[in-house]
């Protein structure tokens, strides 16, 4: 389950794809997503709010520009019916 696009720069603070903040970085016109579900399992049965939660199913999404990653991860709201599922097709249907 992995979704990797690469995007045009629309970043509005950045000149060409490169920082403005006094740090020079190569010019790149792409952004590479990635997003794809992870299974983390526990040592001990994890408790929050009354519900143990073994094993995690997370989202991860990872953008990369010129090397630098940076890498998020959500898991779903069980009261709210939210799954790892639920919440990778939210996010294709906002991309």
């Amino acid at each position: 389950m992995n979704d990797k696009r690469e995007l045009p720069c629309v970043d509005p603070l950045i000149d060409g794809c490169r920082a403005d903040r006094g740090r020079k970085y190569r010019k790149s016109r792409h952004l590479k997503i990635g997003v794809h579900i992870e299974h983390w399992p526990t040592i001990r049965p994890f408790r929050i709010a009354g519900k143990p939660g073994t094993p995690f199913e997370s989202v991860v999404i990872e953008l990369e520009r010129n090397g630098v990653v940076g890498r998020g991860e959500a898991l779903g709201v069980y009261y709210l019916g939210e799954t790892a599922e639920s919440l990778l097709t939210q996010i294709r249907q906002a991309s």
